[in-house]
């Protein structure tokens, strides 16, 4: 489980929060034994996850643009994850920014729409 600190609502309907994984963190098991580091997919749900707060409704992800992860993120280490919509009117499409103290530990932008019900 991760520890989170309170989520920081912005100005223009950003948002941020600062996460720590401990290295009992189940993510860390698989990637990668021995030299563990926070799996990409995990920092895309971050950011997923934190928008669906701010939103407060369920989103799906529907694409991944300019995806950069530059450095590690090794368990213990505090990220701050920052979301703000990439354009004026359109809140499909978000920017997102992960800092590891003072660098930028990854970037992407998402595009998400409404998760739809599953009618099987």
């Amino acid at each position: 489980m991760a520890c989170r600190k309170k989520v920081l609502p912005a100005a223009g309907g950003s948002v941020s929060a600062s996460f720590r994984f401990p290295t009992a963190f189940t993510a860390f098991s698989g990637h990668f034994p021995g030299y563990p580091i926070l799996p990409a997919f995990v920092q895309i749900l971050i950011a997923i996850v934190l928008i669906e707060e701010i939103d407060r409704r369920p989103l799906e992800l529907k694409s991944i643009e300019k995806a950069k992860f530059l450095a590690e993120i090794k368990p213990d280490q505090t990220i701050t994850v920052e979301c703000a919509p990439a354009g004026v009117d359109d809140q499909r499409k978000w920017k997102v920014k992960i800092m590891l103290a003072d660098r930028t530990a990854a970037s992407f932008t998402i595009s998400l729409d409404q998760k739809t019900k599953n009618h099987e």
